[in-house]
């Protein structure tokens, strides 16, 4: 687990260093798709080279399990929902506040 996770920043960083270089010749939206595309590559070489690991026992409820995972998207849902709203309201508070003081001082 640890080892796949610096080996995707470590592949991250390599693939913003690329996309970096190829900036000047394939242009920001090409670049990016190209470093993206490489990134992949690299996981994906990495996920079919390392062992899968089984952590569920074979005696374990496949209903409890997929109760579990229902719950945890809930939970991720309710979550980013909760996140993505209080930060724009935030957001729109800052940008009603800086235009009132434009318009004071225009």
């Amino acid at each position: 687990f640890f080892i796949m996770i610096v080996i995707s920043i470590a592949a991250m960083v390599a693939a913003v260093g690329l996309a970096q270089r190829l900036w000047s010749k394939l242009g920001a939206w090409n670049a990016s798709i190209v470093a993206g595309l490489a990134f992949l590559v690299v996981f994906a070489l990495v996920k079919a080279a390392l062992p899968d690991i089984n952590e569920v026992p074979e005696n374990f409820s496949a209903t409890v399990l997929w109760q579990f995972r229902v719950a945890s998207l809930g939970i991720q849902l309710v979550l980013w929902t909760v996140v993505g709203l209080g930060f724009g309201a935030v957001a729109e508070r800052v940008v009603a506040m800086r235009d009132q003081r434009a318009r004071r001082y225009a």
